[in-house]
């Protein structure tokens, strides 16, 4: 496919100017995308014609359009075209009903490292074999998959104004990749949410003693202040055996979990200084952190290797 530059001399058929409206960065059609915007793209190039989508980057680079919102189901945005009024376009995507979600969360609970980089905030391309596992498919791919609707008259589904939008979704799942999942009827922080409570909640079921619960026998950390003596001995009789533990060490237990914030040391160092290398470094210590912790989370308490 040959590299589109817009024409200025067409100056005859260009639309109304927008103040403040929208506008793409990419400077070339077609644009250089990642694994996100290629898989939105996919769709939209199935169906559209090639001259409506290079009429559509002009109006993109141009920023005729505004007022883009990305909902559960639906993306709606204001084109301004040639005419006084600007013209409303809707796509629209079939949503995920809660049944459908559930199994989803589910397999991401189980994969340590998808889950990992998507609490983390940093998913990555195998994002959507999670949703293939279950039988679903996260970004559209082919005709009927996005209905598309635009209030100009006499036009296709795919007109300049719908690809228009198209192409500014495009660009904004390349920014956030988690706003697809908007589109298919769970914004990313509630997904966030349920997954960290699945993941809790399996933690919490394979190991009663990280609750607190279990009945056993053993001393609780939140125990250790009933059981000091109400004086202790001076410092100076203690001296020779200071550092030595005591008899009550056996019986306090220290069971391993997962921490109730995810990355919490991450969250609060905040963005790496570090940008140009090849792989976020948060991402990647994230999920050091999530292998790391499930390994020794899932290791049996009587494992011979434990430090």
């Amino acid at each position: 496919m040959s590299t589109f530059h817009p024409n200025p001399n067409h100056m005859a058929d260009r639309p109304r100017r927008v103040r403040g409206g929208m506008r793409l960065f990419a400077k070339h059609y077609p644009l250089n995308l990642s694994w996100a915007g290629s898989a939105w793209m996919a769709a939209v190039v199935a169906q559209a014609r090639e001259h409506e989508l290079k009429e559509g980057f002009e109006y993109a680079r141009s920023g005729q359009a505004r007022g883009l919102t990305i909902e559960p189901g639906r993306v709606t945005a204001l084109v301004q075209g040639r005419a006084v009024r600007a013209y409303k376009v809707v796509l629209q995507l079939q949503t995920f009903d809660d049944a459908q979600w559930e199994r989803v969360i589910s397999v991401m609970a189980e994969q340590a490292i998808v889950g990992g980089r998507l609490l983390a905030g940093e998913p990555t391309e195998d994002l959507p074999k999670v949703f293939e596992a279950v039988g679903l498919i996260l970004f559209p791919t082919g005709a009927g998959d996005v209905v598309v609707a635009c209030a100009a008259p006499n036009e296709r589904p795919w007109c300049k104004h719908a690809c228009c939008v198209a192409l500014l979704v495009a660009e904004m799942l390349e920014k956030n990749p988690l706003q697809i999942l908007t589109l298919r009827g769970m914004p990313a922080g509630e997904l966030v949410e349920r997954l960290r409570d699945r993941r809790s909640a399996a933690t919490a079921a394979a190991y009663p003693g990280a609750s607190g619960g279990g009945g056993g026998p053993g001393l609780r950390a939140g125990d250790i202040g009933s059981r000091l003596p109400e004086t202790s001995p001076p410092l100076e009789s203690t001296i020779e055996d200071f550092w030595q533990a005591g008899p009550g060490l056996a019986d306090l237990e220290t069971p391993i979990r997962q921490p109730e914030v995810s990355h919490a040391l991450l969250r609060r160092l905040g963005p790496s200084p570090f940008t140009e290398g090849k792989f976020p470094l948060l991402g990647l210590l994230a999920t050091c952190y999530d292998v790391i912790g499930a390994s020794a989370v899932e290791r049996p308490e009587n494992d011979e290797n434990r430090p």
